[in-house]
């Protein structure tokens, strides 16, 4: 019969507990911050992407020639409301 080497039991010390749960709660936070950053772009730039505002355009000064083309006739102005803000 083999003789065993009795193998000396590891403590896991205090300190490295406290670290363990540190980093695990700052990457926590970190990760939920990159997320809730990230959702905050895209709503941001969505809402930017799809509102669009009335443009004048200054070439037609008659109220049928601006109906023709699709365009809307308002206080002797014809708008377009095509364009987005981006533009």
């Amino acid at each position: 019969m083999r003789y065993r080497i009795p193998r000396k039991k590891r403590k896991i010390h205090l300190t490295t507990i406290i670290k363990i749960i540190l980093f695990t709660i700052f990457y926590a936070f970190l990760i939920f911050g990159g997320f809730f950053t990230g959702s905050m772009i895209v709503t941001a730039l969505t809402d930017c992407l799809s509102t669009t505002h009335p443009i004048m355009i200054p070439s037609i000064h008659h109220q049928e020639e601006c109906e023709t083309t699709g365009r809307v006739w308002l206080d002797r102005k014809c708008l377009d409301y095509k364009y987005s803000t981006l533009f």
